[in-house]
């Protein structure tokens, strides 16, 4: 497996449950270990009766599907805490409930933007629906983080027996041709079956229209370039 340690983030926020169910079905597909990790503003808030409540609910959360899971409590900043939990885990689940804004000062201070580019372990952003993740889109330009993306879509097509979607974007003098080879090469010994789509404009919106029209529930990317 790939994922033998989950650390999912819980601020307590309903919105969040998703995220865990997310990262309880994850585990449960991979028999992996759930660490929870809640952040509290000082050491009082450790024994709270609001804190005590929610290790509770995770608890049950766990039990229902049978995984073995645990929530820590940390006092602290919650990005920088869930950075350095996640050097022992193999894949860190959040709720992308308050997403970066478009403001540039206001990006900066993103918690959420700090972790994408901080963060050692994948990051799999939860935006408040749960998804079977069985229609996967990689985003891939050929960085090295796009490799990194490339090597786990591969593992979670080829384990779910599940078809992927390569999407490469010619932006500028960079051509999606090069990049598309190279993801074709590395999937086709590993038996993973792929759909490889080109387009041409802004990423992003490249990027969305492409998930939008091919029905993905998961998009993988690297965490920049």
């Amino acid at each position: 497996c790939m994922f033998a340690d989950i650390l999912v983030a819980v601020s307590g926020e309903e919105t969040d449950w998703p995220s865990v169910a997310q990262a309880v079905e994850i585990a449960c597909r991979e028999s992996a270990r759930l660490l929870g990790l809640h952040v509290v503003d000082s050491a009082s808030d450790r024994e709270s009766e609001k804190v005590r409540a929610l290790q509770a609910e995770f608890a049950r959360h766990c039990e229902l599907l049978g995984v073995d899971g645990k929530l820590a409590i940390e006092v602290g900043q919650v990005a920088r805490k869930i950075c350095e939990r996640a050097r022992w885990a193999d894949l860190v689940v959040v709720s992308l409930s308050h997403p970066p804004t478009r403001q540039p000062v206001l990006r900066l201070g993103s918690g959420f933007r700090t972790l994408v580019r901080r963060c050692a372990t994948p990051v799999l952003a939860v935006p408040g629906a749960f998804s079977p993740l069985s229609q996967p889109l990689l985003a891939f330009d050929g960085s090295p983080k796009a490799r990194e993306a490339l090597y786990v879509a591969a593992y979670i097509a080829g384990r779910g027996a599940v078809p992927l979607t390569v999407l490469s974007v010619s932006e500028g003098d960079r051509s999606a041709a090069a990049a598309l080879d190279e993801a074709a090469a590395y999937l086709e010994p590993h038996s993973v079956k792929a759909q490889f789509i080109e387009r041409s404009g802004p990423v992003a919106e490249q990027i969305l229209d492409t998930a939008r029209a091919r029905g993905s529930d998961l998009v993988l990317m690297g965490s920049y370039s």
